[in-house]
Parts: structure tokens; sequence; C-alpha cells
């Protein structure tokens, strides 16, 4: 059976997509409280009344499509089917041409499963007895009510080469606090563009032996490719300015050249990849620089130096184009949504905002589940992360002694404390003094780099007693478990200093894609939503099930401010970051 909230919010949803089709609908809806079944009874409610014709739900990766296929089989009578990629379907490997219209592959279709819970063991089965799991999840998809997929495959450049159709259909996005997921990015090294596009000549030399008209009609665009490469030259002067400059330039190039081109070399290495042809490979990668400009040139991007790359980037989130487009609707749903007005601003329109917390009687409800007494809630009120005093040496004590104290109550408590930095500039810059306090006080320290999410849990899962060093927004504070037996190993989350993100030229621009005459008010709002989500989720690796009990470390005088956002209706403490090292040494 449902529970209260669910309930409703399964009632209040319908009804908005009743009263107006497409509605955007949020659901703000903390740990613990279902909002994957919440999602699937929507779309079994929705789909018996004829209001959507069927629904993709929309997950965050690949791995995460398991839970709403294994809920969906468990308690609801709607017809599932799960779709990956190629990179991971697909038995040849092939994942950035579509090669489907001459595999041979493609009619050796695998049996469909009579669950979808163990995915990647049929689609390793199947693969290995030469059969095409990616072609058979196509063709299982398009009879399912609901697909689930990750939100990535919604990108409106792989969902149209998926072939795939929003036409009447609700899309569900779990986890969709962070809206800049659902805007597209390209990247290209400038050297690496410019060789490209000198290989040019020789492509045309050997595509003329298997297809002398292909060969002529891309040696036609031979003063396109010239322009292409002479921009991308002059780009170089930017890398002396800084990180994140506008590059205007790549702007320019526009025009439905561009598009024709693009055309062009695709089929180029179509007919390249049919014979098996050696300069496939120098065409693909021709192909990821058309990629880069054909982005550029839409309407709301814009292209920045990123150190030694450029990159363009969406300004507005595509999720408003698939409603132009014919889908019946859109469910977000988060345990740390945004709030209301900066998510109808981001959008363009919101017309349902659906709060457990913030509905008196559902809150009620949850607490009998999840006690609020469980977190405890700690601000240190002396300490801030500013950039233009957090190297202060008064500042740098006050932040060692949270540090300590942190330690200290991971050995007390037997459990794991993840320690959270605003960026990976500050964690690198601290991390030889974590270390000496680590080794002083004989703790085991895990320090978390980029891309090592992954290896970090496991070893946290050995030692279950440690201390993660961990940034915000990264793999360790965002979206993942470390947990046993559904249960939380992470007794501690110290968050040591406010995680607002880097002042930017392209939230600059974003906040005037919004609103161009009150941008700046947008802007400061924007900084303040992607803070407050970020400690959201950090604090939430700690409360996994009704029984997690824990302490979070708010380290940062400009919290207070915000409390009632990031931590309401908990109990909180305020004290200096002496007396909370002291409350620490006296409990051992």
């Amino acid at each position: 059976m449902l529970r209260p909230w669910q309930r409703r919010f399964v009632e209040e949803s319908v009804r908005a997509l009743e009263e107006k089709r497409p509605a955007v609908i949020a659901i703000d809806s903390p740990t613990g409280s279902g909002k994957t079944l919440t999602a699937l009874k929507i779309i079994e409610e929705s789909l018996k009344r004829g209001l959507i014709r069927k629904a993709f739900f929309l997950v965050r990766t690949v791995t995460q499509v398991i839970p709403p296929v294994r809920d969906a089989e468990r308690f609801t009578s709607l017809s599932i089917s799960p779709l990956v990629g190629k990179e991971r379907a697909c038995p040849i490997g092939t994942s950035t041409v579509s090669l489907c219209k001459v595999c041979p592959w493609r009619d050796r279709i695998p049996p469909k499963p009579s669950s979808w819970v163990g995915l990647f063991d049929w689609i390793d089965e199947w693969k290995r007895r030469a059969h095409c799991p990616y072609m058979g999840l196509k063709a299982f998809s398009k009879d399912a009510e609901v697909i689930v997929m990750p939100s990535a495959y919604m990108n409106p450049s792989v969902f149209k080469v998926m072939g795939l159709d929003v036409e009447g259909a609700l899309l569900i996005f779990d986890e969709a606090h962070n809206l800049f997921n659902f805007m597209r990015e390209e990247s290209l090294k400038p050297s690496f563009g410019v060789a490209m596009i000198s290989q040019v000549p020789k492509i045309v030399r050997g595509l003329r032996e298997l297809n002398k008209d292909l060969a002529d009609e891309l040696g036609s665009y031979g003063p396109l490719f010239q322009t292409l490469r002479t921009v991308l030259k002059a780009t170089e002067v930017y890398r002396s300015v800084g990180k994140g400059v506008r590059v205007p330039e790549i702007k320019e190039v526009s025009g439905p050249e561009l598009d024709m081109l693009g055309k062009v070399i695709d089929k180029v290495a179509l007919v390249l990849a049919m014979e098996s042809h050696p300069l496939f490979d120098l065409v693909e990668k021709l192909k990821s620089v058309m990629d880069f400009f054909l982005l550029a040139r839409e309407p709301n991007t814009m292209v920045y130096m990123d150190g030694e790359y450029l990159r363009v980037k969406e300004l507005r989130p595509w999720i408003g184009k698939y409603l132009e487009e014919g889908a019946s609707g859109a469910v977000l749903m988060s345990g740390t949504m945004p709030s209301p007005e900066f998510l109808r601003r981001f959008l363009g329109r919101l017309d349902k905002y659906l709060s457990l917390l913030g509905d008196k009687e559902l809150r009620e409800e949850y607490f009998k589940l999840y006690r609020p007494e469980n977190a405890k809630v700690i601000v240190v009120t002396d300490y801030t992360s500013r950039y233009k005093v957090r190297y202060d040496k008064d500042f740098v004590k006050r932040r060692e002694m949270v540090e300590r104290a942190t330690m200290l109550l991971a050995k007390r408590l037997k459990g794991t404390a993840l320690m959270v930095y605003p960026s990976y500039a500050m964690l690198k810059s601290v991390l030889v003094t974590l270390k000496v306090i680590a080794k002083e006080l004989d703790v085991e320290l895990i320090p978390s780099e980029r891309g090592g999410g992954a290896a970090v849990l496991s070893r946290a899962r050995k030692l279950r007693t440690c201390v993660i060093a961990a940034v915000a927004g990264d793999q360790i504070t965002e979206g993942v478990e470390l947990t046993e037996n559904g249960k939380s190993l992470i007794k501690v989350v110290s968050i040591i200093g406010a995680p607002f993100p880097m002042p930017s030229a392209f939230l600059e621009d974003v906040a005037k894609s919004l609103d161009k005459d009150n941008y700046e008010k947008v802007l400061e709002s924007m900084y303040e939503e992607l803070m407050i989500m970020k400690v959201k989720q950090a604090i939430g690796r700690m409360i996994r099930s009704p029984q997690d009990k824990g302490l979070v470390i708010l380290a940062d005088y400009r919290f207070e401010e915000y409390l009632d956002r990031i931590v309401p209706y908990r109990e909180v403490t305020k004290v200096t970051s002496e007396e909370l090292l002291n409350a620490m040494l006296k409990a051992r």
C-alpha cells in the first residue's frame, strides 16, 4: 500500500495532467519516501485514464536502471523495458556511428527474459552467444509502456539517433535536482580540431576509390573547412587570458552549410565503415569536430576556453524542447529539489510543486518513520571558507580543529566520517595537514580523487571506521550509497566550508538567458541554490534508513542564513571550532 504522501503525490500529479498537458510537476521528497514507486504509480494511473501513451523513466546512470525495473515488476501491472546504449549492449562495441543498417548482427535478437532485474547478466550472456542485446532492447522497448534509461540518452543528439519518440509520453526525471545535467556540452582541443581538418584532403583521396561522387561532395566544402581551421587556430590566444573566458568567434561560424557538411560526413563514415576502411577512425574524429561546431551554432549556447579545451555549453535545459514536441508532461523528482521559484525560472514553467516536508500533515507522517532527531546538526560559527580569508592563520587553525573533531567522532562512533570541501583545489591544499592529523589520531584517511569514487567506496566498506575527504558535488557526495544491509556506514558528515560555485562566465550567461534585465539577482539565486543542493546531497549520504543516526557539522558561519533550507526541522546547536574540539576531547 502507498504511504499517505505517495497517495497525495499520485493524485495531485494525475490531476495536473488532466487539467493541463503538457504539465511540469516537481516532487520534493526526501530519503526513504519511495519516490520511485510514486512515479511508477503516476504512470500506471495516467495510462489507465488515457492521459499518456507511454513513459520514459530517466535515471542518472546505466546501473540505476535496475531499481525502477524491480519495483515495476513487483508492485505494478506495467509492461516495462530497460534501454541501455551501444557502449554497454552492442556486441561489436560500436558506440559512435549507427552501423545497425549494415551490421550482420542486427537480426540476431535474443529472447526476452522473464525478468529484467538480471539485465546486465542477460546482456553479457547473449553477447557471448553471438546475438545483439542492443537491437533486442530497442525492439522490446517499442511495445513497452515504460522505458527505463539514463537521462543522458534524452540529450537531443542521442535521442534522435536512438529513434525514440516523445509524442504523448510522460517524462520522469529521477535525481532531477541538478538541472545542469540536462544541458548539452561538447569539448574540443583546438590543436586536435586543426589536425583533423588538415586530414580532409587525405580522406577525399581515399574515398574517391570507393565513391567518387561522395568524395567530390566532401571536397567541395574546402573553403568551409579552411574557415573552421582558421577560427580554431585564432582561439589559441585565449589560452593566455584565463580559464572560462568566452570565445565568441566560434559562434560566428554558422549557416546551413554546417548542417549540410555534417550530413555529408555521416555518409562518408558509413561508406568507410561498410568497407572496413582504415580511414574510418579518422573520419570519426573529424565527426567529433563537426559535432562541436554544430552545437555551437545553436541559439542558446556559448563557447568558453577551459584550459586547453574549448567547451560549447547549452544555456537552457532541453526539457522544454520535448514539451514543445508533444510530450504529455514531465515529472521531476529529488530529495534536494530547488525552490519552485528557481525551477519556474529555469524551466520556463512549473505547473505543480509537491513538497513532502512542506506539508505539515505529510511531514508528521514521514517523521514517524524517519525521526528528525536521528540527525543532530552543529553549526561552527567562527569559521568560513571565503576565498579572501580561508588561508588566514586564525581560520586555518579553526579549520584544523573541525577536522580533528571530525576524525575523533569517526573513532568514537566506530563508523565513517565524510569530510566535504568546496573544491578539489581546497582539498589538495589541506591534504598534507589532514594526513598529519590522521596519523596522530591513528585514523584511516581516504582522499577522494576525480573519477575515483568506486575505489574510495570499496576501501571505506572494508575499513568501516575511517575518514573520507571528498569534494561537494563529486561522486562520493552525490547519489551514491555507503551502506550495509540497507543501513548507512556514514556516522558523521562534516561540511568544511560553504560550497558556493566559483564565479564563471558560463553561470553569468545562463542567468542572462533566463532574465537579461535582472540577471544579477538571478545569478545570486543560482549560486545559493547550487550551494544548498550540494550540501543537502552530501548530508543525504548519512541517513539511508529509519534506523540510521548521525551528526552533521556545518563549518561556515554563512550556513546560518540557510538553515531552514538545508536542515529544516532538525535540532541545531551553534558552537565555535574550539568548543567543538573540546567537546570531542572530553568524550574520548
